[in-house]
């Protein structure tokens, strides 16, 4: 399984990272919310954690990560 990790916090991202990799998964920390987006454009992940921070509403990412990918992913909400 392929997981994107959108976090700024880059100790928050590594931790759930470091975790996840401990279990078995491919994971690929992206600190940048367009260029994980951009990433998202070339790659296929089977989930995303995401953290919408400083926005106040994560709606707006999340609809448009589902418009960009084309397969079902999971989308994961981090705060």
């Amino acid at each position: 399984m392929k997981i994107l990790v959108m976090d700024r916090d880059g100790l928050a991202a590594q931790r759930l990272s470091s975790q996840l990799e401990e279990e078995g998964y491919e994971v690929i920390q992206e600190p940048i919310k367009n260029e994980a987006l951009e990433r998202m454009k070339e790659e296929k992940f089977d989930a995303v954690f995401f953290d919408p921070a400083p926005l106040a509403d994560a709606r707006p990412v999340v609809l448009e990560i589902r418009r960009m990918l084309s397969a079902y992913t999971y989308l994961v909400l981090l705060s």
